[in-house]
């Protein structure tokens, strides 16, 4: 398995337009402000006349290779590839929560600085392109119609530097699971 996965400083549709006005802000019917870091979050299948390594070949060499490529002009400061592991362990997962079994290959996880970056990248006519030219990449491994994609504003709660945050009680004691 590769994973490709590269870190710096559109919500991306197969019916996107040139119009650039038709972009708009994703989060301007959320009410909030645009946070300091956008993350599009891509569910991905692989297209059904694929093995699992001509997907996970075709992804690294094409979509991975082409973002890592035109990540200046794209704004984008990150790229993961997380294709799914396929262990007995998701059965256990979606079975202990009471989840509906999923069937995704993957997940690819595209960040910007900002949602303005975002807007800006893809509002320009070479960010327009480079947006068509990743949408033929991706038909050539995912299969669109069964995908989906969305945008997040994350939020660390847990990292390296400090083991919990502090600063709210989201309802975990000590020892519980997630």
């Amino acid at each position: 398995m590769r994973v490709w996965t590269f870190e710096s400083s559109a919500f991306f549709t197969t019916n996107h337009t040139k119009d650039t006005t038709s972009i708009g802000d994703p989060l301007a019917s959320t009410g909030k402000e645009n946070p300091a870091v956008v993350k599009l979050t891509y569910l991905v299948h692989r297209r059904p006349d694929l093995t699992e390594d001509e997907f996970e070949e075709r992804w690294s060499t094409t979509h991975g290779a082409f973002v890592a490529a035109h990540k200046d002009a794209l704004r984008v400061t990150g790229y993961a590839m997380a294709p799914r592991t396929r262990s007995s362990h998701d059965l256990c997962l979606t079975s202990s929560r009471g989840l509906t079994p999923n069937d995704y290959d993957g997940v690819i996880e595209i960040t910007w600085p900002s949602m303005d970056d975002y807007q800006e990248a893809m509002g320009s006519p070479e960010g327009l392109k480079l947006l068509d030219d990743m949408i033929g990449a991706e038909r050539g491994f995912i299969d669109l119609n069964r995908s989906t994609a969305f945008f997040t504003a994350p939020v660390t709660l847990v990292d390296d530097q400090s083991p919990i945050v502090q600063k709210k009680d989201f309802g975990m004691k000590q020892g519980s699971h997630l």
